[in-house]
C-alpha cells in the first residue's frame, strides 16, 4: 500500500523527469491528466489561506514551474527546438476572454464581502464570511483558472490539439482496464493502492452489480472521463493524427463496451449522441454543432426558467429505459428548484461557501442535494460566476465557429470542440468540473488567439533560429495561403505560429 500523501509529495518529481523526457507541450499534458486519474482523492495538507495542497494544485503548481523553467532554458539556448504556437504573457490577451477572467476572480473575491451576515435555521447557525475568506475565495478561484491559463498559453496551436486527443484517448483506453477490474470486483483499487475507500458506496451500486470509481471522486466523473476518452479515440482514428491510429479504432472500440458495462446513463448517451458526430460531419459542421451545444450549456438556467427545456419529456424516457434512473433524474430536478429558488435571493454575488447555499428546513436539516455544476455555481457566486465559469468553457467554441473560415479551423480542433462538449453536457446534471475540462477549454482560448494558423506542414519543432514569423492576425504577405492541401490528416494545411520573439512567450 502507498501512502497517500507520499504519492502527492512525490508528483513533482515525476513532473520533472516528464520535463527532461518530452518536449514541453507533451510534458505538459502528462503532468496533468494522469495526475487527475492516478493521484488519491481527499487527500491533501490544508493551510490558512492558501489553497488546499492535493491532487488537482499539486500538479498544477508542479507544471507551471517547470513549464517556465523549461521555456527559459529553451530560449536561451538556440540549438534547442522551440515548441510551436507558445503565447505572450499568462492571461488571454482576447478582451471578452480576460473579462471573463477578472468576472470569475474578482467575483470571489467580492461574495464574501456580501455574506457577512449570520445565518439562522431553527437550532442551525451558519456564520457570517469575513475579509479573510474574500482571500482565501480569490485564491482557490485562481487556482482553479491555473490549468485553463496553462493550457491557454502553451496548447493553442494545432498541434498541441493533436496531442491533447491523443493522450486523452491513450490514457483513457489504459484507464478501461483497470475500470473493467473494478466492474468485476467491486470499487477497490483506491483502497487497494492507497488505503482510500470510496465515499457513498451505496451509489456504486446498480442493476445487481457495481460501478467503477477507481482514483476519481465518484463513478460519475469515471462515467464521463471515459466517454470524453471514447469520443476522442474515435477522433484519432478518423483523423489519422497518430501513426497507431487503427490501433485506436480497437481501443475505441474497448472503450465504449467499458462505458456501456459502467452503468452510467448519462455518459452513455451522451457518447452516443455525439459519435456520429465525430465520425461523420466535417470540420465545418462540427463546430455549428458545437456552438449550439455550448450556447444551450452556457443559457441553461435561463432556459430552465422559461420552461423551455422538456424536462418531463426525458423523464418520461428515462422511465421507459428505467423506472429506477427516472425516479433518480426527477430528485435531482426538484433539487435544482430548490436551489435555484434559494440562488435567485442573492443572484448576483450568490451566498459564498460554508454551506451557505444549501436549504435547510425548520429543524436545521439540510434538505438539498447539489448535483448539477451550474447550480452549485450559482448557488456559490450567483449569476457572475456562472456566466464568468461558463463563458470560459463554451464562448471559445462559439467565437471559433463564428470565424471558422478566416481562422482555417481543421478537423482536429473541431474533434475537440466535440470532446469539450461531452463534459460540458455532463455539467447540466453532474458536477464533474475537471482539471481535464479547463486544459481542452483553455486549449481553445489559445486557438482562438492565434487567430490565422497557416503552413506547408505539421510537424511539432521548430529550430529556434529560424523562428522568424510573428503574431499575426490574417494573411502573411508572401505566402500562398491557398496551395491545396496535401495532409489527409489535417484538411487545409496550416503554419506554425510564432510568438513575435523567443523572450514573449516567457
Amino acid at each position: 500500500m502507498i501512502p497517500p500523501l507520499a504519492a502527492l509529495y512525490a508528483w513533482p518529481i515525476v513532473v520533472m523527469i516528464l520535463y527532461r523526457r518530452y518536449d514541453l507541450t507533451t510534458a505538459l499534458i502528462l503532468s496533468l491528466i494522469p495526475a487527475y486519474l492516478l493521484l488519491p482523492v481527499r487527500v491533501g495538507v490544508d493551510f490558512p489561506v492558501l489553497p488546499r495542497f492535493d491532487k488537482f494544485s499539486i500538479p498544477l503548481l508542479s507544471a507551471l514551474l517547470f513549464s517556465f523553467i523549461a521555456l527559459r532554458q529553451l530560449s536561451a539556448n538556440r540549438r534547442k527546438n522551440m515548441p510551436l504556437g507558445v503565447l505572450p504573457g499568462f492571461l488571454p490577451r482576447d478582451p471578452i476572454m480576460l473579462g471573463l477572467v477578472v468576472l470569475f476572480i474578482g467575483g470571489a473575491f467580492l461574495t464574501p464581502l456580501t455574506n457577512s451576515d449570520t445565518l439562522r435555521y431553527g437550532p442551525k447557525t451558519l456564520q457570517g464570511l469575513r475579509p479573510y475568506d474574500a482571500f482565501s475565495s480569490a485564491m482557490v478561484a485562481g487556482m482553479s483558472l491555473l490549468p485553463l491559463l496553462l493550457a491557454r498559453k502553451y496548447l493553442g496551436h494545432p498541434d498541441a490539439h493533436r496531442r491533447l486527443l491523443i493522450i486523452i484517448a491513450g490514457c483513457g483506453i489504459l484507464y478501461a482496464f483497470l475500470a473493467l477490474i473494478e466492474i468485476r470486483l467491486s470499487p477497490q483499487l483506491s483502497n487497494w493502492v492507497y488505503g482510500v475507500s470510496v465515499r457513498d458506496w451505496a451509489q456504486q451500486k446498480r442493476e445487481g452489480g457495481f460501478r467503477p470509481v477507481i482514483f476519481l471522486e465518484h463513478s460519475l466523473w469515471l462515467g464521463i472521463f471515459l466517454a470524453t476518452a471514447t469520443i476522442a479515440a474515435f477522433a484519432v482514428w478518423r483523423t489519422k493524427i497518430s501513426q497507431q491510429h487503427k490501433r485506436f479504432m480497437f481501443g475505441a472500440g474497448l472503450l465504449l463496451v467499458t462505458v456501456v458495462l459502467s452503468k452510467t446513463l448519462g455518459a452513455l448517451m451522451i457518447t452516443l449522441v455525439l459519435l456520429p458526430v465525430i465520425l461523420m460531419l466535417n470540420a465545418r459542421q462540427q463546430m455549428l454543432a458545437a456552438a449550439i451545444i455550448g450556447g444551450v450549456v452556457v443559457t441553461y438556467p435561463l432556459l430552465r426558467s422559461a420552461d423551455l427545456v422538456p424536462v418531463d419529456k426525458v423523464v418520461g424516457f428515462a422511465m421507459k429505459i428505467s423506472p429506477e434512473r427516472a425516479g433518480s433524474l426527477q430528485y435531482r430536478l426538484n433539487n435544482e428548484d430548490i436551489l435555484l429558488e434559494k440562488a435567485m435571493q442573492r443572484p448576483a454575488l450568490g451566498w459564498g461557501g460554508w454551506g451557505r447555499p444549501r436549504v435547510y428546513n425548520e429543524k436545521g436539516e439540510d434538505e438539498s442535494t447539489t448535483d448539477g455544476r451550474w447550480v452549485i455555481s450559482i448557488g456559490l457566486g450567483g449569476f457572475a460566476r456562472y456566466f464568468a465559469e461558463f463563458g470560459l468553457l463554451t464562448l471559445p467554441m462559439i467565437l471559433l465557429a463564428l470565424r471558422k473560415r478566416r481562422y482555417e479551423i481543421t478537423l482536429i480542433t473541431s474533434s475537440l470542440c466535440i470532446v469539450l462538449c461531452a463534459n460540458l453536457v455532463d455539467l447540466i446534471p453532474n458536477a464533474g468540473l475537471t482539471m481535464v475540462t479547463w486544459l481542452m477549454a483553455g486549449a481553445l482560448i489559445g486557438r482562438l488567439e492565434m487567430a490565422r494558423v497557416t503552413d506547408s506542414d505539421a510537424t511539432a519543432l521548430e529550430p529556434a533560429g529560424r523562428r522568424q514569423q510573428r503574431y499575426h492576425r490574417g494573411p502573411q504577405p508572401g505566402l500562398d495561403t491557398a496551395a491545396p492541401a496535401t495532409d489527409r490528416a489535417e484538411g487545409p494545411r496550416y503554419t506554425r505560429f510564432a510568438t513575435k520573439s523567443r523572450k514573449a512567450g516567457v
